[in-house]
């Protein structure tokens, strides 16, 4: 073979080389942006420990401005959030059938149960429904009028002794398959009858820190603490490994 083919061949491999290799220029390098939400994914990518990340960004959830919709829980790939009584429930001690929260619920997920009688906002405290129940089970508490639905039998004579039609076969209960837990129902009841599950938890050992409950929580209940990663220039070799593990494409060449 002559000299000038052997030449010839000879950089035509190094530049399919230097392609294959995907050279970048030396006064380039990597930085990770303030998108950066210290999930720590990046970090088991890089081989040369070029990602610095002291600890994983930690999430809470307060229970002050949690609604309880749950939308958290279904959020979390990890399925690290639970809620050990998710939903609302009526008490039936202290509802009274005024209908109030039905016309709140925008999914209508409260309705009135008709086996059992109550008394609605329209009462106007006069007392008389009092005498004609012969089982004692209307009474006053806290200023309102309330039905004991144990004591009633549902006899109907306490119906013709309300002359304002407040005494309702009714009492308030709420269809969990269709409440998304937003709150309304609870601003609504003036008499507190409306309870609210218990405050979905964060296990900590099995969040990612991905920040997805933080993006999804309508009333910003969901707090992080967050930590940034970094970048070691020294180490790293700008193999750009990390970049597509970051979820939130926080990782990128420098400008």
């Amino acid at each position: 073979m002559k000299r000038s083919e052997f030449v010839r061949l000879l950089a035509l491999s190094s530049a399919a080389f230097a392609v294959s290799c995907k050279v970048v220029p030396s006064n380039r390098s990597l930085a990770i942006d303030d998108r950066c939400i210290g999930c720590g994914a990046c970090v088991p990518s890089c081989s040369f420990g070029a990602i610095d990340l002291a600890e994983k960004s930690r999430f809470s959830i307060s229970p002050e401005n949690c609604t309880g919709c749950g939308r958290c829980v279904a959020a979390c790939p990890e399925k690290a959030i639970t809620a050990d009584t998710p939903g609302y429930e009526v008490i039936s001690a202290r509802c009274i059938g005024c209908g109030d929260c039905l016309a709140s619920c925008p999914e209508k997920a409260i309705y009135l149960d008709p086996s059992a009688y109550s008394i609605t906002n329209q009462c106007s405290k006069c007392g008389l429904c009092i005498p004609s129940c012969p089982r004692g089970a209307i009474s006053k508490h806290q200023g309102a009028f309330h039905i004991d639905s144990v004591l009633c039998d549902r006899c109907g004579l306490c119906l013709p002794s309300c002359r304002y039609g407040a005494i309702r076969k009714a009492e308030a209960h709420v269809d969990t398959s269709r409440c998304t837990g937003c709150g309304s129902c609870l601003a609504t009841c003036s008499l507190s009858a409306i309870r609210r599950g218990s405050t979905p938890w964060i296990d900590p050992a099995r969040c990612s820190a991905c920040g997805a409950c933080h993006s999804t929580c309508p009333s910003g209940a969901v707090a992080g603490e967050i930590h940034k990663a970094s970048i070691n220039a020294q180490r790293c070799t700008l193999c750009t490994a990390c970049i597509p593990r970051c979820p939130v494409a926080a990782i990128h060449y420098a400008p």
